[in-house]
């Protein structure tokens, strides 16, 4: 069972993942542009930013907490680059002051509710606030979140990097180092991203796949299915299939 609310932490989306007594298939995250910090048997680890899909074998499944990040705004909460944990699953003490990941863990255990599998949500959500504003206290770095914001909104509303370019004065060089500390890649990955993102949104809601390759602003469906096919190992067709009876 999948549950997901508002945070507030801004810029958060507060999920669990509670596996069912079912037996348990392999589970696959898509890119979406996203960071997430996981709660996963007491530890805590950063999710980076995918640019393939990311399975998760089914004797690793477990409940997990965590805190969806909005493109752009973890890395500036924590003072790291993105680029260093593209597509990677890492302890956050392995990176982080040890004594603060320690705090937050042990927090988390002691704000837990009974043996509920979501007994740690609400501690979980409390202890990552903490966390978040001891480092930002520690923070030097200058980071222009107004532009991390407005850049990361340029690429889903389907801008070019050229418009963005031409909008911002950056150079296109510059872009690149600005966006790959923020977002882990380029804004032409994360436009892709957020493409494919909302398109899938479209299928899922039972848009034609032709319906959704002209709405998203494909060039045609075969531009669609190349996008979908390097981004999540399927076809749209196959996503499109998936979908339960009406």
């Amino acid at each position: 069972m999948y549950v997901e609310q508002k945070s507030r932490i801004a810029g958060a989306i507060l999920w669990q993942d509670r596996p069912d007594n079912a037996p348990q298939q392999a589970l696959t995250v898509l890119p979406d542009g996203c960071m997430d910090i996981l709660l996963s048997n007491g530890s805590l680890l950063l999710s980076g930013a995918d640019t393939v899909p990311f399975h998760i074998p089914p004797e690793q499944s477990t409940v997990h907490d965590g805190l969806r990040f909005s493109p752009g705004v973890l890395p500036a909460l924590l003072g790291i680059p993105a680029k260093e944990f593209v597509n990677d699953r890492i302890l956050l003490d392995q990176f982080l002051p040890s004594a603060v990941v320690r705090r937050a863990q042990q927090q988390i255990i002691d704000t837990a509710i009974g043996d509920a599998p979501s007994a740690s949500f609400p501690g979980f959500e409390a202890a990552t606030a903490s966390l978040l504003g001891e480092l930002h206290r520690r923070e030097k770095d200058g980071v222009d979140t107004r532009l991390i914001a407005w850049l990361a909104q340029s690429a889903a509303n389907g801008c070019s990097v050229a418009t963005i370019s031409d909008s911002t004065g950056y150079s296109a060089r510059q872009l690149y180092r600005i966006s790959t500390d923020a977002f882990g890649y380029g804004l032409a990955t994360l436009i892709r991203i957020q493409r494919f993102q909302s398109a899938l949104a479209l299928i899922r809601a039972g848009v034609s796949l032709a319906d959704a390759a002209q709405r998203i602003g494909y060039s045609d469906q075969a531009h669609m299915t190349r996008d979908f096919v390097g981004l999540s190992g399927q076809t749209p067709g196959r996503f499109k299939r998936a979908l339960p009876p009406a």
